[in-house]
């Protein structure tokens, strides 16, 4: 009885305690569905919407999260942090092929989304991984103007690519295009701007050059906002790349012939001066030369797979011809195009390019059975005034009486000393100087304008400090050089005068630390270009110094 009893009173709780029992399963159940429900939902992979045209002058980057962004629905993307419907905000965690964090937002206080009058480029990598070559192009597409493009990209540059936090890039189309309002092409570059606090030194310096028809061909440039893997990167100038073409650097205007096999005997070709600072797997006679007075000339087009060809031999002969002829003052009417060297001279001049007066980044071709030219212009970011190598009174001849010891003594330097270079120089310098000077503060006006709503989001990016009272500086910079020039053109001696001192910087070649020699005493005002009776305003000495940057003292 008392069993019975047990037993039956165990029974009564057992099924008094089944539906807590029911309940928790069914809750399990449900809570295994919802998880299933909400991972694939979650892991569904929803099409990229296309990115914005840049006509509507709007950047809206749309960041794709891999999956392992887990567990909450994603409400906001920014700087680094998730933001989610419930919870604290949690850090972005990705595994090893996904892209990373810094790839996907932008720098601190950088708006996602802001108004520019900039056209927008796109870009990305196939990995989603950052550009870390200079060698490799990484595979990727760009989109610009809602077209699609695939290509590769990788690095460019010297001491940009290696020192500067805002890298430049070069962009190859898989399939040649004309983007931008530039020529139809494969090639095309993105310039840093992190040296130029205005932005603008290359297009104004190339909207400059482009008066000038004894340049053949000037790269069109044009300022744009850069986006890289859903990352803002800044204001960068996007350039045509110098390179052999019938729309470019015609070798072959005369003939008509095909970019191919170079001609035996009398040999076109295409020459860059100056070295690459961090490759040092080049060959003598193969891919560079020089001549008793130039710097390194490397060459563009041919290129060569071996050493001391016939026509190697060919330019580096004809190259030592036109050095003997500077040097002489003697017969280099014969061998070279006066009206580009003239115009190129000017331009560089009026800009007080220093940074790539032929010691540099200066072009050099020539046409079968033509003269040697000068040209295209480029690299202007250092120029009017950006150069801390500058002699800082900016009263000289910048192209040929440089106080940069890596710019001294080439070919500029004994051309300009032969009057009959200079009075053409005079000539044609009272034939453009005033569409020159207007085209110059009708530039700045212009990309001033068009780039002031993004330097505010640039600066972020790059802690820098960028004002519109720069661009003025620019106008007031040119204005004094434009005085200098015009005075000591027409001068009996075209107000020649050698350095009075030396800045001597690093060497690539030797492995010794940078070595800056000080100069002496600031030369007295008037003592190192005499100014005439009537007096023109000397470009001052006043450029305060910037926040510290390799080889520049930007104009405040």
């Amino acid at each position: 009885m008392n069993y019975e009893r047990n037993y039956r009173r165990k029974k009564n709780r057992n099924n008094a305690n089944l539906p807590i029992w029911i309940s928790l399963i069914l809750m399990g159940v449900l809570l295994v569905a919802i998880v299933i429900l909400r991972s694939g939902l979650l892991s569904k992979k929803e099409p990229a919407e296309p990115a914005p045209a840049a006509s509507e002058n709007t950047i809206t980057p749309t960041p794709t999260l891999p999956p392992e962004v887990l567990s909450k629905t994603v409400v906001e993307l920014y700087d680094g942090i998730v933001s989610m419907e419930l919870g604290e905000p949690v850090e972005i965690t990705v595994s090893e092929n996904a892209v990373s964090e810094n790839e996907l937002v932008s720098a601190p206080d950088v708006d996602r989304t802001f108004e520019t009058n900039l056209p927008i480029l796109y870009l990305s990598t196939d990995s989603g991984k950052a550009v870390t070559s200079r060698d490799v192009y990484a595979p990727g597409k760009l989109i610009l103007d809602g077209q699609e493009y695939t290509l590769g990209i990788r690095g460019r540059g010297n001491t940009t690519w290696r020192y500067y936090p805002q890298k430049g890039y070069m962009l190859k189309l898989d399939d040649s295009a004309s983007l931008l309002g530039c020529l139809n092409a494969e090639k095309y570059v993105l310039v840093s701007s992190y040296v130029d606090k205005t932005f603008i030194r290359n297009c104004v310096a190339m909207d400059i050059a482009a008066c000038m028809d004894g340049l053949d061909y000037t790269p069109k440039q044009q300022l744009v906002d850069v986006y890289l893997n859903n990352k803002y990167i800044g204001v960068y100038t996007f350039s045509e790349k110098i390179e052999p073409g019938q729309d470019k650097v015609d070798l072959f205007a005369d003939q008509g012939m095909p970019l191919s096999e170079p001609k035996e005997g009398d040999t076109p070709f295409l020459l860059e001066t100056g070295i690459d600072l961090f490759n040092y797997n080049v060959k003598y006679g193969q891919d560079h030369f020089e001549t008793p007075h130039s710097p390194r000339l490397r060459f563009i087009y041919p290129e060569f797979d071996k050493a001391n060809t016939p026509e190697a031999k060919f330019i580096m002969d004809y190259m030592s011809q036109v050095d003997s002829a500077f040097v002489a003052k003697e017969g280099w009417q014969d061998l070279i195009d006066q009206d580009s060297w003239v115009d190129w001279f000017i331009v560089m001049e009026l800009c007080v390019n220093t940074d790539s007066a032929l010691w540099r980044s200066t072009f050099l071709y020539r046409q079968e059975n033509g003269l040697l030219k000068i040209g295209p212009v480029w690299d202007f970011d250092m120029a009017m005034g950006n150069f801390s190598h500058d002699n800082k009174t900016y009263r000289y001849w910048s192209s040929a009486e440089q106080v940069y010891n890596l710019a001294q003594n080439h070919y500029m330097s004994y051309l300009y000393k032969d009057d009959d270079f200079m009075l053409a120089v005079r000539e044609r310098w009272d034939e453009k100087k005033d569409e020159l000077l207007q085209v110059a503060f009708d530039s700045i006006d212009r990309h001033t304008e068009e780039s002031s709503l993004s330097r505010p989001q640039n600066d972020r990016v790059y802690g820098r400090s960028s004002r519109d009272s720069q661009a003025l500086a620019l106008k007031d910079f040119l204005q004094k050089r434009y005085d200098w020039i015009d005075e000591s053109i027409h001068m009996d001696d075209f107000n020649r005068h050698a350095a009075t001192y030396t800045l001597y910087d690093y060497h690539p070649q030797n492995n010794a630390g940078a070595e800056e020699a000080a100069p002496p005493a600031p030369v007295p005002d008037g003592e190192l270009a005499p100014m005439p009776d009537a007096g023109i305003a000397p470009v001052p000495d006043t450029i305060p110094e910037a926040a510290p940057l390799p080889e520049t003292a930007p104009i405040e």
